[in-house]
């Protein structure tokens, strides 16, 4: 639905950060969840992901998709990538063991199991020729 000279850009979390156990509370990063996933995960929560208010349907199925899906299905479509890039820092807390840095940032705590093992963010950016 990109128009001719359109920008495409998304900035979210990594599909490798989500595929990890976000309740642990030491710095061992642990694959919970597949990587690449072909079927849905089940959640149910009353409230939504940006702690909003109640909700009335509690249940959410997620599809976890690798970084090559969402780069593939982008491409398919005739954009054109400008960047693609991954980042080590996350805008908020995605998992338990993160610390917050002075820029509001957080990162995996300095540790022989956790820096720089895994990126927490991914942005890129494509133009569909005009």
């Amino acid at each position: 639905m990109l128009k001719p000279g359109g920008t495409f850009y998304v900035r979210d979390f990594h599909p490798m950060a989500l595929s990890l156990d976000g309740e642990r509370e030491d710095d061992a990063l642990v694959v919970k969840s597949q990587y690449f996933s072909e079927a849905p995960s089940r959640y149910e929560n009353a409230h939504t992901y940006t702690d909003g208010g109640p909700v009335d349907h509690t249940v959410n199925y997620e599809w976890n998709h690798s970084l090559s899906e969402i780069v593939t299905a982008l491409l398919d479509n005739g954009p054109r990538l400008e960047f693609l890039r991954e980042q080590r820092f996350a805008e908020s807390q995605i998992l338990n063991s993160p610390v917050e840095g002075e820029d509001g940032r957080w990162r995996l705590p300095d540790g022989p199991l956790s820096k720089g093992r895994v990126p927490l963010m991914f942005s890129l950016r494509a133009v569909k020729p005009a």
